[in-house]
């Protein structure tokens, strides 16, 4: 299933990609945009709500018997690396 997040703002999809694939601490992301560490959280949680609530709409109207929860993306999403290596 692809779910297209261009819509998440480009800089929000910027940090999340340098914490979450290029493991750069949170901290140093948030002397980047010389802002606080709050602050990189809160955007890191809205950017994760709008990517969960769009993934899960997507998903109900592609395949409306399938019973997934978010927690499940979790877990096959932390497979992912183990699996490809």
């Amino acid at each position: 299933m692809d779910v297209d997040i261009n819509w998440v703002d480009l800089v929000h999809r910027l940090m999340l990609h340098l914490v979450f694939i290029e493991s750069i601490q949170q901290r140093e992301v948030a002397m980047m945009w010389n802002t606080s560490n709050t602050t990189v959280t809160r955007i890191f949680q809205a950017s994760m709500n709008q990517v969960k609530r769009k993934t899960m709409h997507a998903l109900k109207v592609r395949e409306p018997w399938l019973d997934l929860q978010w927690e499940d993306f979790l877990q096959i999403a932390a497979m992912i690396p183990k699996l490809l290596f």
